[in-house]
């Protein structure tokens, strides 16, 4: 009995290599749903909308926030309410993309800037990112406020 090859082994010395460009593609964080008549109950956003609603995601996530993985996130929550030096924007670029570079390995950090207000207590974060399969260059602009002592809020921004 013959053995049954494929056409790809027919030169068993070289290897099969297959080069595609994945499509990161995720659900939309506001639930929204589509309208009748579409198909699929809710949006989804892909590429550069997926990483960057993942990086936000990350960010915006305070330790201890996920099961099982007590540091996952920015844990920028509890930066809030520290005293306003230069350290302190230097720790938060530092959480910032420590975080993207161990858990979003679809982005690599290009630019953050800091910039905290001491008498409202609150942060705005500009981070400039790409997308790594793509190589699109994404700015997301982060305020940060207490909305109670125990969770902070995210402003909206308008874009620069």
């Amino acid at each position: 009995m013959s053995k049954v090859f494929s056409t790809e082994d027919k030169n068993l010395q070289s290897s099969v290599r297959v080069n595609r460009k994945s499509l990161y593609s995720d659900i939309d964080l506001t639930l929204s749903t589509k309208s009748s008549g579409q198909v699929g109950d809710i949006y989804k956003k892909t590429d550069a909308a997926a990483v960057k609603q993942a990086i936000k995601t990350l960010v915006m996530t305070n330790r201890f926030e996920k099961p099982y993985r007590p540091a996952f996130g920015g844990n920028l929550g509890a930066m809030l309410f520290e005293l306003a030096t230069e350290e302190t924007g230097e720790e938060i670029i530092e959480r910032v993309s420590q975080a993207i570079e161990r858990y979003e390995p679809r982005a690599k950090v290009l630019n953050i800037d800091v910039f905290a207000n001491g008498d409202q207590n609150s942060i705005s974060v500009r981070l400039e990112f790409r997308v790594i399969n793509t190589n699109v260059v994404e700015t997301l602009n982060l305020n940060i406020r207490p909305s109670s002592p125990r969770a902070p809020e995210v402003l909206p921004t308008t874009p620069e």
